[in-house]
């Protein structure tokens, strides 16, 4: 009863499923498989298993089927397909291949077909999985809960097996989904506006259904809800997968109302309106944007009017200092002025005003007198000089100023001063002078006023004499000379001033005495003149010239090879040579590397100072680099001979660098060449000298070396008998360093060099060595299995307990593994004895002559047995048996 129940469940759930996926919009899910569960040949035929683990299985179809792209196979023999669903999103699957008809087994993936389009191979793909083996499949990328996917196999050149799927990671099985989720959106709407709700993420859904008042309204994890009418929705959604359906979850969404207001207002001009978030400041109709008391956005028609202002205009005039009031204003200066007022509809009003204030009228008086005099101005008498006012009245009534300014001719006593030589006489006025010393004399000016003239005579000698010494330069520009000048006649004191060249001023000063001696030093060469002066206006020149000798100098020779002062990298051969010219011989030298010559020879790279100094200990300091090539640098690559090609090896010179280009190279003492590249060379010792332009020699050797090599003895093929094992003992020469067998089935070891296998079947080895330099041998040897199916039934058994044939069971070679199943039956067919798994070969197990514990009579017996080999062969016998007392 308990399974007519779940049957019928399966059925309902079955056709409610159907009813889903026919009806949804996006993916169309699967069906669920009905028992017995069975492959199809195409996608869309296929069912879905809730929980694959376990599933098995034969792949019995004889139509071609549906080949997914990408599929691991050459030719489509009878594709079958199945559905399931991922409970996680790691998985792997072991699948197990027995009991096939030939030795090719079954090729097999998974792959995500959603509405049977656009197939994805989300596993590896196994093309050549072998009788009697286990194949995993491992995902790829990671799967989506509750998203259905396909498992796809195919007979290898049609082979047809058992197979059975066990769940080793992960899992295929789905929980039930408790719930849909929940939604998130407003609770409240406006009319005309929309909503975007969403739903939570249930695991194991790959299918959301929405519906607005039980209509559809769409699909997925999000959906938009716009409504124009006001009131009361209720927004479900529905989660499910090919195996469940969850139940829904609701929200009540209130869609609410907009409301349409009209407002009416005048204001002064110039005034504005604050309306909101709305600043009106124009006269004119307006629509406002506002959310009512329910938070929906509603509109306001706003019509503003402006009440007319009111102007007048008033002059008037003050004098300065002045003020003007109007109202309660005060005004003191002249200009424009606006003022405002309230008029009776309490908008402001504006009174234009134009003030003016008269500033004070000035009328200037300028008077100039002689020193002592008065004048008379007015009612005012005035004597001294300066600025003065008297105030009037204008015909105004305001302010009338005289500005008076009395200013006295200015007669500024004359000073007269004159340097005479003794023996002269000097007339000045009507008077004459011939003697030092200071007088006064008064003249009438032209403007009547009177004039004072102090006069200062100086009679003196104004006759100046002088000599003069010098020396020159030591060096070349080295400011070493000096002068030397001194007055031996003449009035002190004198000036003087040195000038080169002339113009430019070397120095200047005064001498206070005669024959005082002024030296000048750090000079350079050239022409000086000494300009001396006494106080009088006498004049005495002197020129000089300051010589000094010609610039020390030298010329450097260097070495030359080709660009470099050295000919080779570390090389000893430079030289450098002096010719020194200038200055005041016999010149001195002194190196850095201490010698004394003005020619070097046998010199290494580096730097070089030299000082040299003339007769005068002039010196001057030359520095010179010698340049070496670089290094001759070579990157070669050499390719040792192959494993199959004693004559593989190559050398191929990469890069050379350094020394002097172009570069030559010979190898083994051959003839100068610049290829690159020396191929089909066999293991030996390769010497390069290469020589650059300079003939500077270089050596490089290159050793190429043969592999290690390997050599397998080819192995006999074996026959053993089902069963059985054999130790198999490979011979060889050499040092392997990897061992592999291929298949690895029925191995004791996979990289052993001695090896035993237990093949349930015929089955060829191959054995691969790999030396340590990856040379490879292989040999190939068949294990042949000798499969004895004879199974001997005794056809009496006595079960008297006496320990002799007590037992009725089934006897054979070694090669059975066990009997599956004997049922005993009488000659009525009734059933009398069952059992499974039963050991053969075993006298003292199986049917003892008992039924539901009551021993049967002597008679004859109808048996039927299913035995399996050890190659997994299952073989149905039958017969009759005997049972005597």
């Amino acid at each position: 009863m308990r399974d007519l129940v779940r049957f019928l469940w399966i059925i309902v759930a079955f056709v409610l499923l159907v009813f889903i996926a026919n009806n949804a919009i996006g993916q169309t899910l699967p069906p669920i498989c009905q028992a017995p569960y069975l492959m199809t040949s195409t996608c869309k035929e296929a069912c879905l298993i809730c929980d694959i683990n376990g599933f098995t299985g034969r792949n019995t179809s004889t139509v071609s089927g549906e080949e997914p792209p990408g599929f691991c196979t050459t030719t489509n023999h009878n594709m079958q397909w199945i559905g399931f669903m991922a409970g996680t999103e790691d998985l792997i699957l072991e699948v197990d291949v027995f009991n096939c008809r030939g030795r090719s087994g079954l090729e097999m993936g998974i792959y995500e077909g959603i509405d049977c389009k656009n197939y994805r191979l989300v596993s590896n793909c196994d093309g050549d999985i072998l009788p009697n083996t286990t194949v995993r499949l491992v995902m790829k990328e990671k799967l989506k809960v509750g998203q259905h996917y396909y498992f796809v196999m195919d007979g290898n050149q049609g082979d047809v097996c058992n197979y059975k799927v066990r769940v080793i990671s992960g899992s295929t099985k789905v929980n039930p989904l408790a719930n849909s989720g929940i939604i998130t959106g407003p609770d409240t709407l406006c009319e005309n506006s929309n909503g975007v709700y969403s739903v939570s993420n249930v695991i194991g859904a790959v299918k959301y259904e929405w519906k607005l008042n039980g209509t559809v309204l769409g699909y997925g994890q999000n959906v938009n809800f716009s409504t124009a009418k006001f009131g009361d929705y209720q927004l479900c959604v529905q989660a499910s997968n090919a195996c469940d359906i969850a139940p829904p979850e609701c929200k009540t969404i209130r869609v609410n109302q907009r409301s349409f207001h009209s407002v009416d207002t005048s204001i002064c001009q110039g005034n504005c309106v604050y309306l909101k978030d709305t600043t009106i400041c124009n006269a004119g109709k307006y629509f406002i944007t506002y959310q009512n008391f329910l938070g929906c956005d509603s509109l306001l028609e706003f019509t503003l009017t402006f009440r007319p202002a009111v102007s007048s205009t008033l002059t008037r005039s003050a004098c300065v200092g002045d003020t003007i009031q109007i109202a309660n204003q005060k005004y003191s200066s002249t200009g424009d002025y606006q003022q405002q007022y309230l008029n009776w509809q309490g908008c402001d009003s504006i009174l234009y005003l134009s003030l003016n204030f008269i500033d004070p009228v000035h009328s200037p008086i300028a008077e100039t007198i002689c020193q002592g005099d008065t004048i008379r101005i007015g009612n005012d008498n005035y004597f001294n000089e300066g600025k003065f006012q008297q105030n009037l009245s204008s015909w105004q009534g305001c302010d009338s100023i005289l500005d008076i300014t009395i200013d006295f001719f200015k007669i500024a006593p004359q000073n007269i001063s004159r340097t005479v030589c003794i023996g002269d006489t000097i007339v000045i006025g009507s008077k004459k002078y011939f003697q030092s010393g200071n007088y006064a004399q008064v003249f009438d000016s032209f403007n009547g006023c009177d004039s004072v003239v102090n006069i200062n005579l100086n009679f003196i000698v104004c006759n100046i004499g002088g000599v003069s010494s010098f020396s020159n330069l030591k060096c070349n520009q080295d400011k070493s000379g000096s002068l030397n000048f001194s007055v031996d006649s003449g009035t002190p004191p004198f000036t003087y001033r040195i000038e080169k060249n002339p113009l430019i001023l070397i120095s200047n000063g005064q001498i206070q005495n005669l024959y005082e001696t002024v030296t000048l030093q750090g000079l350079d060469a050239g022409h000086y003149e000494i300009y001396i002066k006494d106080n009088f206006g006498n004049q005495k020149i002197i020129y000089q010239t300051i010589t000094q000798p010609e610039i020390l100098q030298s010329q450097v020779k260097l070495s030359d090879y080709n660009g470099y002062q050295i000919s080779c990298s570390g090389s000893t051969d430079g030289r450098i040579d002096l010719n020194t010219q200038g200055g005041t011989k016999p010149y001195r030298f002194s190196w850095n590397n201490s010698s004394t010559d003005s020619i070097l020879m046998n010199l290494a790279s580096g730097e070089y100072i030299v000082t040299i100094l003339d007769a005068n200990d002039c010196p001057i300091e030359l520095q010179v680099n010698l340049l070496e090539p670089s290094p001759l640098n070579i990157r070669i690559k050499e390719t040792n001979p192959t494993c199959t090609d004693s004559y593989a090896g190559k050398i191929v010179i990469e890069n050379i660098s350094g020394a002097v280009p172009p570069i030559l190279y010979s190898l083994n003492n051959g003839k100068w060449d610049s290829v690159r590249v020396f191929s089909k060379l066999n293991s030996g010792i390769y010497n390069f000298t290469f020589q650059d332009k300079n003939k500077c020699p270089f050596q490089y050797s290159v050793i190429l070396s043969d592999p290690a090599k390997i050599k397998i003895s080819q192995e006999e093929d074996h026959v053993i008998e089902l069963g059985d094992s054999i130790d198999i003992d490979i011979d060889y020469v050499g040092m392997p360093e990897s061992v592999k067998w291929v298949p690895e089935l029925y191995l004791k070891c996979n990289d052993c060099v001695t090896n035993n296998a237990k093949p349930n079947e015929d089955i060829r080895y191959s054995v691969i060595f790999e030396s340590i330099d990856g040379c490879l041998d292989s040999i190939n040897f068949i294990i042949r299995i000798l499969k004895n199916r004879d199974v001997w039934p005794p056809n009496v058994f006595s079960p008297n307990n006496d320990g002799i044939n007590d037992f009725f069971t089934l006897f054979g070679t070694k090669q059975i593994k066990q009997i599956n199943s004997m049922m005993i039956y009488s000659r009525w067919g009734e059933l009398l004895y069952h059992n499974t798994k039963i050991q053969a070969n075993n006298p003292y197990i199986g049917w003892n002559g008992i039924y539901k514990g009551h021993l049967l009579s002597p008679g004859v017996y109808t048996w039927i047995a299913d035995v399996e080999f050890l190659d997994g062969y299952i073989q149905t016998v039958s017969g009759d048996i005997t049972l005597i007392r």
